[in-house]
């Protein structure tokens, strides 16, 4: 049975996971609408406006077409699940992936064994959370008995996906007549979904001065091996498919991905971390949480983003 159900699974449609679902889904019939695809977290979701970014590289003579595939929450080993998902798709117009840099994030929080925390356990995911897990030292970890429960996590999620045979019953409904099957969903300003307003006040405010202090001072460190492993292999993947990758630091406070030996010749990085040359991504009047940009800071973080692949598309007409 077990067998069978994961035979089934393979043609299963994309499970019904809210806003990732649709996105999907739209992607799939209208992926060849789009020239770029910005992959990854909130920072991508609530913080890039593709219609501004059009707009922006259109005035200096770039004819783009965006897509905001973001998601909160949707950091790698998920974002690079979701990315591979979006390249078998084979959207032909398809020149440039820009993915969001967020370090792995292993961890499952509580209990949590949702659909959302499934679909991406396929064995090669799998394997890249486990590698983190047993070989990057994570704050909290510090027994061989919290290091096994997390891999005990995984391993279930990933078991469970092997044999779900809920994915399989969605096709087998479609194909006896249960069900019709769903028209894409054309999504509303190209995937991007406002935040919320600022300021922050508070306690907030005082543990966002201390983490902005760590930030100033942060220097770069040699990249995990797993980590690296997997940027290197999505960029291969990428580029089979015909586009090119370019990678996207966010204006974050905990998440430092400054890397004293990555990335390597060839691979491009957009990075907006730094508090004194991007002071206006760290006023904390134009942030509506620790970690997230208001609407005032993301038309300005939008508008920061296409100017710097402005000057990288023009940089290599000459």
């Amino acid at each position: 049975m077990v067998l069978a159900s994961s035979a089934i699974s393979l043609v299963a449609p994309f499970p019904k996971i809210g806003n990732l679902a649709r996105k999907y889904e739209h992607i799939a019939e209208n992926g060849d609408k789009y020239s770029m695809i910005y992959v990854g977290s909130s920072r991508v979701f609530h913080e890039f406006i593709p219609q501004q970014f059009d707009a922006a590289l259109a005035a200096r003579g770039h004819e783009i077409h965006s897509l905001n595939f973001g998601q909160d929450g949707m950091w790698p080993p998920e974002s690079l699940y979701m990315l591979r998902k979006i390249l078998a798709t084979k959207p032909r117009a398809l020149r440039w992936v820009f993915i969001d840099l967020s370090p792995i994030k292993p961890l499952i929080p509580g209990s949590e064994t949702t659909l959302r925390s499934v679909y991406w356990h396929d064995l090669r995911h799998t394997w890249m959370a486990l590698r983190y897990i047993t070989s990057v030292p994570m704050e909290g970890q510090r027994t061989l008995g919290e290091m096994l429960s997390r891999t005990s996590q995984h391993l279930s999620l990933w078991s469970e996906r092997f044999a779900f045979a809920g994915a399989g019953s969605d096709r087998l409904q479609l194909a006896v007549g249960l069900e019709r099957e769903k028209k894409s969903v054309t999504l509303q300003k190209a995937g991007f979904e406002e935040g919320n307003p600022g300021p922050i006040r508070g306690e907030d405010l005082k543990i966002f001065d201390e983490r902005l202090a760590i930030l100033r001072n942060a220097q770069p460190k040699p990249i995990w091996p797993v980590f690296r492993d997997a940027l290197e292999d999505i960029i291969k993947d990428v580029r089979a498919a015909g586009a090119e990758p370019i990678f996207v630091v966010p204006a974050n406070l905990a998440m430092v991905v400054r890397f004293s030996d990555w990335p390597p010749v060839g691979v491009n990085v957009f990075a907006f971390d730094d508090p004194n040359r991007f002071p206006q991504f760290y006023n904390p009047e134009h942030r509506c949480d620790l970690e997230h940009l208001d609407p005032q800071a993301a038309a300005e973080f939008t508008h920061a983003l296409a100017e710097r692949f402005a000057q990288f598309l023009e940089a290599g007409k000459k």
